[in-house]
């Protein structure tokens, strides 16, 4: 089991390397606290039970809405200790690289605790709100931070193995799916969340008319992890706009127009 002191940012970094393999029935034990005390209580009784008993059901589904509201809880105060460090004039660097890092390695924990449990564990039931789970943190993280915080979090080269455009897609020419974009998390509901996260990205980068780059990083994920025949990409109605009137000039009025033109610049 790995301790890890959530004051030391670079023993944190350190715990992605000390991960165990995510198929590995252990893996829980190698996470960071509190994340493997959310694990541990609801996914310790998760393969014994039956789900063919309906109040047996209940709990397992009480104990997910436990654990994801716990998740989600403690990822909110994640980005309130960050959005703290970046208010106080008085912060340093590190303390700000800190917090990041922690938001980070976080982020990816969880990422990497719904893929364990997806692969590992017996039962069918809930598996659905446990893989889209990743995205909807990451969703949050999204609408709770401002647009400078949000591209350092996104992509940044001070953390090229944490930041979340790392794990949705490799950067290999073969476009190799990743962590995310593994058909364990990678259901129908999983990528609405990541087109809806996207949109958002790109509405909020069109508002402010700031970073093209940036945008054009979310439009060359979104066209790497979906594909041409993406039912959102599609106009599945067979809507136009049929006002919209292109009005084409005729052979006439073309080259009258080009004599009027070249006769003014004589």
């Amino acid at each position: 089991m790995i301790e890890v002191d959530d004051n030391h940012p670079h023993q944190r970094n350190e715990i992605v390397e000390n991960h165990l393999d995510v198929s590995n029935v252990n893996f829980i034990s190698s996470l960071s606290n509190p994340l493997r005390g959310y694990a541990e209580k609801y996914f310790s009784q998760l393969n014994d039970e039956k789900e063919s008993i309906p109040t047996q059901q209940q709990q397992q589904q009480q104990r997910l809405d436990e654990f994801e509201i716990s998740v989600r809880s403690h990822l909110l105060e994640l980005i309130e200790q960050l959005l703290s460090v970046q208010s106080d004039r008085n912060n340093v660097d590190e303390d700000d690289d800190a917090a990041l890092t922690t938001l980070l390695q976080y982020l990816k924990d969880v990422s990497l605790l719904c893929l364990h449990i997806s692969i590992t564990t017996n039962s069918t039931t809930n598996t659905t709100a446990i893989k889209k789970l990743p995205f909807l943190l990451i969703e949050d993280t999204i609408d709770s931070l401002p647009l400078k915080l949000i591209q350092r979090v996104w992509s940044s080269s001070a953390h090229p193995s944490l930041c979340i455009s790392s794990y949705i897609l490799s950067n290999n020419n073969n476009n190799q799916t990743t962590l995310l974009t593994s058909p364990q998390l990678f259901i129908p509901t999983s990528k609405f969340v990541l087109l809806r996260i996207c949109n958002k990205l790109l509405r909020l980068l069109s508002n402010t008319n700031r970073d093209a780059n940036f945008a054009g990083e979310i439009m060359m994920l979104l066209a790497q992890v979906f594909p041409l025949s993406e039912r959102s990409a599609m106009n599945v109605l067979g809507g136009f706009n049929v006002g919209n009137v292109l009005r084409v000039e005729g052979l006439d009025e073309f080259q009258q127009r080009s004599a009027a033109a070249v006769g003014g610049g004589g």
